[in-house]
């Protein structure tokens, strides 16, 4: 109504925001449209490509922690690097480390969200039907609108968005 709002805004396709693009959507608060972090197919890629990065963690370890006990049983027989050993064994720990929250990362994933309810970010708004002819150019016109949890979010400031609940899976698809 042109009055200001506490409302956030996020800003999607319509075929991201509903499986029937071709009728307007509004706001029904009796049957609302959930827009999740992550789709159930996405979310399964994910969970298989934590477990490959788990694995390949593990087989890292197991290679440095080899390469560690050749380096300290060559020392034991009077050849001296230290410093090799020294940044194996660095890179073991960081190794270990990363196995570990990766792990942990995983245990989260599998456990709580493979319920839909954790993953709702928001609530269609808006999403007209997607159309060829919205102007004389013919553009395609594919938008919708949601208005997100402020509950999923730890803080909201200019375009900056904390995704504060969802760290994890985002930092996992981020960073792997």
């Amino acid at each position: 109504n042109g009055e200001p709002s506490n409302r956030i805004l996020g800003l999607t396709s319509k075929h991201v925001a509903s499986s029937d693009t071709t009728t307007l959507y509004e706001f029904d608060g009796t049957n609302p449209q959930h827009i999740l972090v992550c789709g159930d197919r996405r979310l399964d890629c994910a969970i298989t490509e934590i477990d490959v990065a788990v694995n390949a963690g593990l087989r890292a370890a197991a290679r440095l922690a080899k390469e560690l006990a050749e380096l300290e049983s060559k020392a034991k027989m009077g050849a001296q690097n230290s410093s090799a050993r020294r940044r194996t064994q660095n890179a073991l720990d960081n190794q270990n480390e990363d196995n570990v929250i990766l792990q942990e990362l995983f245990d989260e994933v599998k456990a709580d969200w493979r319920d839909t309810d954790g993953r709702r970010f928001g609530v269609v708004d808006w999403a007209p039907e997607i159309s060829v002819s919205v102007d004389d150019l013919h553009y395609t016109r594919d938008i919708a609108t949601f208005v997100v949890d402020e509950a999923k979010l730890k803080n909201f400031e200019s375009n900056i968005v904390d995704l504060g609940a969802f760290r994890s899976i985002l930092y996992f698809h981020l960073a792997y």
